[in-house]
């Protein structure tokens, strides 16, 4: 009969793993009715998969004190799943902390789950602190490791040195099999935010277009596989909408004919974003899909991009939306209504509702927390252009600066121009790289600015700078001319690097840091890190 026990517990894991959940309760049931002891608490994860929370509750209250160590584990794992894909952040949180005690620490995934409760109530110091010890637990039972949720923690504060490193220790970290290409799904989208946030979309797009072709498989996760798919296609909507950004740079500063292979580019790129987009808005019609989502930090969806669900939806959807997820709060109603005034400001500031943008915006960068500082930041960059547009140039300067000093990518995906200064050129070339310059989606021309930006041509070399903010050059070298095909637009090209360089986050890279980059301390260019982090992929690609 040993075989026979074992063939069932088999059946039972790979209809989990399948997510085909009212089958694998089935197979509990054939189970449990000739064998002991019952696998009744293995009943809970499939039970929450199928939104029985009732059922699984019942379940899991019982076995939390079972005198049966691994049983007790389960059910107190079990009830902050529960908890959480019920919406009740804070019961998830407070089982977290209950399974901590029992368990002495020693147990990664409790560590882990408990990590990401604490993300739900917006403790994003604790979240990283037990992401961190759940690393060193003995007990190493997580079946993702901890640093796929290290990695977007981060990056919400804008700790792009700590995320780039924690992402290549995630890729270094052996998977099992089973497993492994869930966890290569994970951990590519969490790749895709990092090079989305530096300012690589044309890196990041290529990634995108393959997490929507593969779609994470919902297994070894509680929730549902209809979420996942929403944010995943959300995700997708900001990199392309990030990319065709960059090429209407592109084609803005080049003429009609050259521009042709990029306006077909952009056209084809439409498309897919358009694709998208109707893709998110059927997934987002199921029954709380689009509430659930909105709620910040309650699903894979982060706040600093998941903003763009205001031009995906509309106003209208994501209005009612946003006052669903406000309704839905019931223990941390207060810090969850900072992150979805940041969304109505933005829905003001798109609709031109500038006095209120201003109220919101100014009202909730004086109250989110410091540990967001990407959403902070966006925040300040469509302020600082509701300011600009309300007169007041001198604290949209203040703004500006701050937004330009860290995070300037933003600009770009929101479709902000920064007022500028031209200054005269240095260069027989200078004359014609300004006009060029001129015809910049990012720059707004003004005879007075403290944002001035300067052209030196030396022939083999073009540098152009902005000042004002921590100064800035993108520079065309030698090296990078003589690469250029031969029939290119060397100014079109030098005007290209400077929006890249120029609208992209600098990296402190330290040793300790990102230790597996070059091993010496740098401070590099968003384009060098990026480089260093897909030159490795591409190697363990080729491994394979």
């Amino acid at each position: 009969a040993a075989w026979h026990r074992r063939l069932l517990q088999q059946e039972a894991s790979v209809l989990g793993y399948m997510d085909r959940r009212d089958e694998q309760i089935a197979a509990y049931d054939r189970y449990d009715a000739r064998y002991d002891p019952d696998l009744t608490v293995l009943r809970i994860w499939p039970l929450v998969k199928l939104a029985r929370f009732d059922e699984a509750r019942e379940i899991g209250n019982k076995l939390v004190h079972s005198d049966n160590a691994y049983v007790r584990q389960r059910a107190l794992n079990g009830m902050m799943a529960i908890e959480e894909e019920a919406g009740n952040r804070m019961a998830s949180y407070e089982w977290g902390q209950k399974a901590m005690a029992a368990t002495a620490n020693e147990s990664c995934v409790i560590n882990t789950n408990t990590a990401l409760g604490a993300r739900r109530v917006f403790k994003f110091a604790e979240a990283i602190a037990l992401d961190q010890q759940a690393l060193k637990a003995p007990d190493k039972d997580c079946p993702t490791p901890p640093y796929a949720q290290l990695a977007p923690v981060y990056l919400v504060g804008g700790r792009f040195q700590e995320c780039l490193s924690t992402l290549q220790a995630l890729r270094a970290t052996p998977l099992p099999a089973d497993i492994r290409p869930h966890n290569q799904m994970v951990i590519k989208a969490r790749l895709v935010e990092l090079l989305l946030a530096l300012g690589a979309f044309e890196e990041a797009e290529s990634r995108a277009r393959e997490i929507l072709a593969a779609p994470d498989r919902m297994g070894y996760e509680s929730g549902s596989k209809e979420l996942k798919e929403l944010g995943n296609n959300l995700l997708a909507w900001s990199v392309f909408d990030s990319r065709l950004a960059q090429l209407e740079e592109r084609i803005a500063v080049r003429g009609l004919l050259d521009g042709v292979p990029l306006r077909f580019e952009a056209e084809q790129l439409a498309i897919t974003r358009a694709e998208a987009r109707r893709e998110a808005l059927r997934l987002a019609l199921a029954d709380q899909a689009l509430s659930r989502t909105v709620r910040p930090y309650f699903s894979d969806l982060m706040p600093w991009y998941g903003a763009d669900m205001i031009r995906v939806f509309g106003h209208g959807m994501m209005g009612k939306a946003i006052d669903e997820a406000e309704a839905a709060e019931r223990d941390v109603r207060k810090e969850a209504a900072l992150f979805l005034d940041a969304y109505r400001g933005e829905a003001a500031w798109l609709d031109d509702d500038l006095t209120e943008a201003r109220r919101l915006g100014e009202r909730t960068l004086a109250a989110l927390p410091e540990e967001t500082k990407l959403l902070r930041l966006r925040v300040e960059a469509w302020l600082a252009d509701t300011l600009r547009r309300l007169g007041d140039a001198a604290a949209a300067e203040r703004h500006f600066a701050a937004v330009m000093d860290f995070y300037p990518t933003v600009l770009r995906g929101l479709r902000i121009r920064l007022p500028v200064r031209l200054a005269g050129g240095v260069g027989p070339r200078s004359a014609a790289i300004t006009d060029r310059l001129a015809d910049s989606p990012r720059l707004l021309l003004q005879s007075q600015s403290r944002f001035v930006v300067d052209v030196r041509d030396e022939g083999k070399r073009i540098e152009i700078c902005l000042q004002g903010a921590k100064r800035s050059c993108g520079v065309l070298d030698e090296e990078a001319i003589e690469a250029l095909p031969e029939d290119a637009d060397v100014i079109a090209s030098a005007v290209d690097h400077f929006h890249d360089e120029v609208f992209a986050p600098r990296i402190e890279l330290t040793q300790s840091d990102i230790n597996s980059l070059d091993g010496r301390a740098v401070r590099q260019d968003a384009r060098g890190a990026v480089d260093a982090l897909l030159g490795r992929e591409k190697k363990e690609q080729e491994k394979k």
